[in-house]
């Protein structure tokens, strides 16, 4: 029997392949990371191994000295095909090892929706002539769904003018495929629990709520922790340097940029004429037989547009907070908990069957973003 039979906690058999689910995709509100602490016994450190001194700038090498796994967590801009390539150097360089776990930041739902056939557009009309509809009914309320509806736009957008959108997951999926003695893991909470958890950390009774916890969280992620060295974090300048990642990140955030244009004019118009009808009406009891307009009225006016403006911004802000804060920062802890499980099931199967793994790898596949929350918290539990 092959040993990537071993320790199977359920799952699915797909194309010959265990498609193992995560033991935390089973969502949890709040992690108690001091019950994780305890619970977590590894050690990491870096390791200077000659076989990975020629990684992406994108990717993280450490290495468990308990279970001898090297760990390859690599950042993925989410349809990039860099990313993709990435992801192909991490197989090649890996081709020594004699079992291979990869963990994807990917629920079972989703990993399945990514491994669909293509359907037609015609046929997709005929099935959901609203779509939106579909989201509210699967996430649960109108909030929930409208959001959800709102995210999976920029996915079709991206599919309209000739992205790949999760191109970085099938190429790992293709690569785990082609190699013996491999496993996939789900490693990441469900998109229902994720997007409900979103909504409601943006509502306005919770939205202010921690908020300034939320960003003193938030500069770990593009500075990284003192305690790492440069090479157990990934360096956003050093991307940044990078022409060509530079170039294909662009036509990327490309929609999310222009819809927040969008929302910031439409919410600054929708501002300016509630506060613009309430000069209006306060001006004209307090002169009525004036034709013109007075200096006051227009000062008002233009003094009402630019708080307007600002108003949006500043609630655009806090709403980018608070989706860093939920998005990324909450689902490190989620797929770390996943990295970490895996490397005590390759642990424990090797003890049970008495077995000589040599040269384990933990290949994960994750957004960009999460790559430095990941190194952390293996930081914390040396």
């Amino acid at each position: 029997m092959a040993w990537v039979c071993y320790g199977i906690r359920g799952g699915n058999l797909i194309d010959g392949k265990y498609i193992r689910v995560g033991a935390v995709c089973k969502f949890k509100p709040r992690l108690n990371e001091r019950k994780l602490q305890k619970r977590v016994i590894t050690r990491c450190v870096n390791n200077s191994d000659d076989r990975f001194v020629d990684l992406p700038s994108t990717v993280v090498h450490l290495h468990d000295s308990k279970s001898g796994c090297d760990i390859l967590v690599i950042g993925c801009v989410h349809g990039s095909f860099q990313s993709a390539a990435d992801v192909e150097k991490v197989f090649e360089l890996t081709q020594h090892a004699s079992h291979t776990s990869v963990v994807l930041e990917l629920c079972d739902q989703r990993l399945k929706t990514l491994r669909a056939p293509v359907v037609s557009d015609s046929k997709k009309n005929r099935n959901h002539k609203l779509p939106l509809n579909k989201y509210i009914r699967n996430f649960g309320g109108i909030g929930p769904g409208i959001l959800a509806f709102i995210l999976s736009s920029f996915y079709r957008i991206h599919t309209a003018i000739g992205l790949e959108p999760g191109i970085e997951f099938r190429a790992a999926v293709e690569y785990a495929k082609s190699r013996p003695n491999s496993v996939l893991i789900c490693g990441d909470a469900t998109a229902v629990q994720t997007i409900r958890r979103l909504y409601s950390s943006m509502s306005p009774a919770t939205i202010f709520s921690g908020l300034p916890e939320a960003i003193s969280r938030l500069f770990p992620y593009f500075f990284g922790s003192r305690q790492n060295s440069k090479h157990e974090r990934v360096n956003f300048f050093q991307i940044l340097s990078e022409k060509k990642r530079v170039q294909e990140m662009s036509v990327l955030l490309l929609p999310v940029f222009l819809f927040s244009v969008l929302f910031i004019q439409i919410g600054s118009g929708i501002f300016e004429i509630l506060t613009s009808s309430m000069i209006n009406t306060t001006h004209a009891q307090a002169s009525p037989d004036t034709l013109y307009p007075s200096e006051d009225y227009i000062f008002l006016m233009n003094i009402s547009e630019n708080i307007g403006v600002a108003f949006i911004v500043l609630l655009s802000c806090i709403w980018v907070i608070r989706f860093f804060d939920e998005i990324v920062i909450h689902r490190d802890l989620i797929l770390y908990e996943s990295i970490q499980n895996e490397i005590q099931s390759i642990t424990r199967s090797r003890n049970q069957a008495n077995i000589t793994i040599e040269s384990p790898v933990v290949i994960a596949v994750v957004g960009l973003l999460h790559v430095n929350g990941i190194v952390q918290h293996f930081t914390r539990n040396k």
